[in-house]
C-alpha cells in the first residue's frame, strides 16, 4: 500500500521522524494527508485481520512526465523563473527507488510493517536552487517567511472569490511550507542495501527531459 510521509504526523517531535512516530491531529493536516491516513487505517485494519500487507511512506516522488501534477508542479514554477522560497524541509526519493523497493518488500514477503521511503532531506530552497540551476534560470532569492505567506493567502482568496476558482494558497499549504521537521529512512535501509538515486541527479535529469519535452512541443 502505498501512503505517504504525510500520515507520519505529530508536531510533538522535534528529531527525524521514524515509523514509530504516528498521527497526532493539529488541525494544520491538509485534505491529502488526512485522506492517506484514513487509507493507510484501513491498511493496518486488514493487517489486523491477517491481510499480508506491507505500507510505504515516500517522501516527496520525483519523476519525469506527468506535467502538471504532484511534483511536476515545483519544475513547472521554477521553469518560470520562480523567485521565492520557503524555510520547509522535506524529504525526496526517485520514482525508481519507490518502485524497487516495493517490489523487494514483496518478493521477500516482508508483511506486517511500514517504511519510510526518501533518499534525503532537503530544504524547499536547495531544491528550488537545484531545479532553476538546471533549467539555467536565476536562484530564488525572495524569502517567503508567515507573514509573506499570509497576504498571498488572503490576495489568492480575493482573487478565487472573484474569479471562482479554487484556492491555490490554503493553510496547511502554509504550514508545510514553513515546516522543518525531518524524516529517518534507517529502517528500510536496514534491509534494502541498494543505494537510491541521489535526489540531485534525479532533479537534473527531469530538468533534461523537461527541456527536450518543452523544445519539442514549442517547435512542432
Amino acid at each position: 500500500h502505498v501512503s505517504s510521509i504525510a500520515t507520519i504526523n505529530n508536531s510533538d517531535y522535534t528529531l527525524p521522524l521514524t515509523e514509530t512516530v504516528f498521527w497526532k491531529t493539529s488541525g494544520k493536516e491538509s485534505d491529502y494527508a488526512i485522506s492517506k491516513y484514513n487509507g493507510e487505517k484501513q491498511v493496518w485494519r486488514g493487517i489486523e485481520e491477517g491481510l499480508n500487507a506491507v505500507i510505504v511512506n515516500p517522501g516527496i516522488i520525483l519523476s519525469s512526465g506527468f506535467r502538471n501534477q504532484s511534483s511536476s508542479k515545483l519544475f513547472d514554477a521554477c521553469f518560470k523563473g520562480n523567485r521565492f522560497y520557503t524555510t520547509g524541509i522535506s524529504g525526496y526519493i526517485a520514482a525508481e527507488d519507490v518502485a524497487s523497493v516495493m517490489l523487494h518488500l514483496i518478493n521477500h514477503r516482508v508483511f506486517s510493517n511500514r517504511y519510510i521511503l526518501i533518499e534525503n532531506n532537503f530544504s524547499y530552497k536547495d531544491i528550488f536552487e537545484t531545479i532553476q540551476e538546471n533549467f539555467h534560470k536565476p536562484k530564488p532569492i525572495i524569502k517567503a517567511g508567515k507573514v509573506l505567506l499570509k497576504t498571498a493567502q488572503i490576495a489568492d482568496a480575493l482573487k478565487c472569490i472573484v474569479l471562482k476558482k479554487p484556492r491555490q494558497i490554503t493553510q496547511p499549504l502554509i504550514h508545510s511550507a514553513l515546516n522543518t521537521q525531518t524524516y529517518s529512512n534507517a529502517k528500510i535501509k536496514g534491509i534494502f542495501h541498494e543505494p537510491f538515486l541521489p535526489v540531485d541527479q534525479v532533479i537534473k535529469k527531469i530538468c533534461l527531459d523537461y527541456l527536450a519535452d518543452h523544445n519539442l512541443h514549442s517547435n512542432p
